[in-house]
């Protein structure tokens, strides 16, 4: 699905108009606007639009969250609610009708288009995920009703041959799946190549033996329990069993996924049972790998959940400095030091907005690969000067009892013998961002950065005695979006973009990050340059 087709239902006109600018300018196609939810469910009698943006408060009689039950009881449209609340009750009252996200008024473009991308990847792994399911359940059905049809011939059969013609009749040796016969006391007598080559067993070491031997455990664990208990109400009951997937085990004692069905059948009036059984491990393999995709797509649903979550109250707080700075200007009669005061507040805040703008379209044009890598010679030495002068002077974390501290290699310090080729400005922004990410998790201590020269290679390092990270969690600083500290009232500013922009220019010059941390005793990061 490459656009959608969307109704809005908000009844403030201005936020109805800008909502469907900003979908017509991303590709979408608004179906209609209507004001109140009882509009919405008129419209929804006649049409399906792929996706209803909700207003949660509503003009008319109906809320937003009561219009989305009366149309989900006829049609099941994915709807995104619309709120400039925050009141836990109604939250929790518009979860129970699993919206597939919540947008914060005022809307900003980027929010919509992350959270209706998210919607997208949504809508295409449960897509996906039914279809499998119905795949599946075609395939039980079809084998069951093969296998009936299959077990009532060879009762016939049965009934007019002697023993050994029946056991020839009843599966030939090229048969795709594993064929095993057994009476009533498990012992094995028949057993076709496809069984040799699925256990690992040659006819002649297996015939006479247990059927037990093929669900062995050391531990009796359920899977084990389950195929015996199986086999025994099969020869009980003299019925056919339903396809049950469990671990069987091999000859060399590992154990492999299978599907098995038995049926009871008779053979000069003994009970007799055939197993048919069908290795399923890359079938297994595919529904590991499907879930794995979800919980992916989950993980990443959840990140850039809370990354709009962040970027809310990371705009918000600059863009409020600025305002309410200039209306004290505006207000006049301010004595020129005060004056100072606010055009250095108001000229901060404006720096680290344009900062978190800068990020997010970091993030983006890396991701497209849309930034050139242009490599030119120059003195690491005088570089990493450049670099600790840089933020030496700066007044951003001068109230923060950190100390910085550069390393060089002093076997190299001559400036004529530490030339590297490579991009310059990608290298100082790869080490403003580690810098700057060492304070903002540092509250006392050093800040240590540097290199070592190998040869032709330059492993760099930004090393601090901060808050530490997680063993589980050092992949997870790498992603877009992602944090370490996660909480909702972390200490700690930023919208988990640095490391990832990092990770992403790191990428383009053709290196790699790695790191080391303790809890509590701080984060070394390292990466390598060869010239």
């Amino acid at each position: 699905m490459s656009a959608f087709n969307v109704l809005i239902v908000e009844d403030e006109l201005i936020i109805s108009k800008l909502l469907q600018n900003y979908l017509n300018k991303m590709g979408h196609n608004v179906v209609s606007n209507v004001p109140s939810g009882e509009e919405a469910i008129s419209f929804i009698q006649d049409n399906s639009p792929d996706l209803i943006l909700m207003d949660i408060e509503l003009a008319g009689m109906l809320n937003g969250i009561e219009t989305t039950e009366i149309i989900r009881q006829t049609k099941d449209i994915p709807t995104l609610f619309l709120t400039s609340l925050t009141d836990k009750y109604l939250l929790e009252k518009a979860k129970a009708v699993d919206p597939v996200g919540y947008l914060l008024k005022p809307v900003q473009p980027i929010q919509l288009e992350i959270i209706i991308e998210m919607t997208r990847k949504k809508i295409q792994v449960d897509l996906e995920l039914e279809n499998y399911r119905k795949h599946l359940e075609r395939l039980i059905v079809d084998r069951t009703k093969g296998l009936v049809k299959e077990i009532e011939e060879h009762k016939k059969a049965l009934k007019k041959i002697e023993e050994n013609e029946i056991r020839l009749s009843l599966i030939t040796s090229s048969a795709n799946d594993a064929i095993i016969m057994f009476d009533e006391y498990g012992q094995i007598n028949f057993w076709n190549l496809e069984a040799s080559r699925l256990f690992g067993y040659e006819s002649e070491d297996i015939l006479s033996q247990n059927i037990r031997i093929l669900f062995s455990s050391d531990n009796l664990s359920e899977e084990y329990k389950q195929g015996i208990q199986l086999i025994q109400d099969v020869i009980d009951n003299k019925q056919l069993s339903k396809n049950v997937e469990l671990f069987a085990t091999h000859s060399d004692g590992k154990h492999l996924p299978v599907e098995m069905s038995m049926a009871s059948v008779e053979i000069n009036d003994e009970t007799n049972v055939v197993c048919i059984v069908r290795d399923i491990t890359e079938r297994k393999k595919y529904e590991r790998d499907l879930l794995k995709a979800k919980q992916v797509a989950e993980v990443s649903d959840r990140m850039k959940s809370a990354f709009l979550s962040t970027i809310s109250h990371e705009l918000r707080t600059p863009l409020n400095a600025i305002i309410g700075f200039a209306e004290l200007m505006k207000m006049g009669n301010i004595e020129a030091e005060d004056l100072a005061d606010f055009n250095n507040e108001i000229l901060g805040s404006g720096m680290h907005l344009l900062s978190i703008v800068d990020d997010i379209l970091d993030v983006s044009m890396l991701e497209k690969r849309d930034l050139k890598f242009e490599k030119s010679e120059f003195s690491v030495n005088l570089f990493m000067k450049e670099i600790y002068t840089k933020f030496k002077n700066s007044k951003r974390y001068e109230n923060k009892a950190v100390e910085l501290v550069m390393k060089v290699d002093v076997e190299n310090s001559d400036p004529t013998s530490d030339q590297l080729n490579t991009d310059p400005v990608k290298l100082e922004h790869v080490f403003s961002k580690l810098i700057d990410n060492a304070y903002k998790f540092s509250e006392k201590g050093k800040i240590e950065f540097g290199y070592k020269r190998r040869n032709y290679k330059y492993e760099f390092y930004v090393k601090d005695q901060g808050i530490g990270i997680e063993n589980e969690k050092l992949q997870l600083i790498f992603e877009t979006f992602g944090q370490a500290v996660e909480d909702e009232n972390r200490a700690h500013d930023g919208m988990g973009l640095g490391l990832s922009i990092v990770k992403l220019l790191l990428d383009i010059m053709g290196s790699e990050i790695r790191v080391e941390s303790e809890v509590g005793k701080g984060s070394t990061f390292y990466f390598t340059i060869e010239n």
